[in-house]
């Protein structure tokens, strides 16, 4: 029984437990030292393991939620308010960015044009936030003006072989 000042009463310097098993593991004989504020059990190579006991003044905490840092850390997020870092992304630049090759799911991957990656700390991260356009609008419409003019081309070719072979049948008649 422990006393109103955390120590043993009656004072018990050491307690032995022969052949203890947990969840069947055998962990041999585990011997409790009391006056050094240690659990030892005799299975290190020079006979000894030790380990401290402390607390931290948070009390148990169940795991919730994960967020994402500007610094890219990722936090588990617990019941009592603890946001532990748990992994961080790495940032990583291309000499020529527009050469990556775009794969599934909105990623991109590296290609011999963009060049190996440059992975860096440097920059921010912004969760929940939406993409703004990276598109050349004048670019794209550009591009929407050929292909319109291209496609007025071939309804022009159609329809002067179709003129023309109307022609034809006419004179065969």
């Amino acid at each position: 029984m422990f006393g109103s000042d955390g120590k043993l009463n009656p004072q018990i310097d050491r307690t032995t437990l022969n052949n203890v098993t947990v969840n069947g593991v055998d962990l041999g004989t585990v011997d409790l030292d009391h006056t050094s504020g240690t659990v030892t059990q005799y299975a290190s190579a020079d006979g000894t393991a030790r380990t401290s006991i402390s607390q931290d003044g948070y009390t148990a905490g169940e795991f919730i939620t994960i967020n994402l840092t500007e610094d890219g850390r990722i936090n588990a997020n617990y019941t009592n308010g603890r946001a532990i870092p748990i992994a961080r992304v790495g940032l990583a630049s291309f000499a020529s960015d527009n050469n990556l090759a775009k794969t599934d799911g909105g990623a991109f991957r590296e290609t011999k044009a963009s060049g190996g990656p440059t992975i860096t700390t440097l920059g921010s991260i912004v969760s929940r936030a939406l993409e703004s356009s990276n598109t050349d609008i004048a670019d794209e419409f550009s591009k929407l003006i050929i292909t319109q003019q291209a496609y007025a081309a071939n309804t022009r070719i159609v329809s002067t072989g179709d003129q023309m072979m109307q022609e034809t049948l006419n004179m065969i008649r």
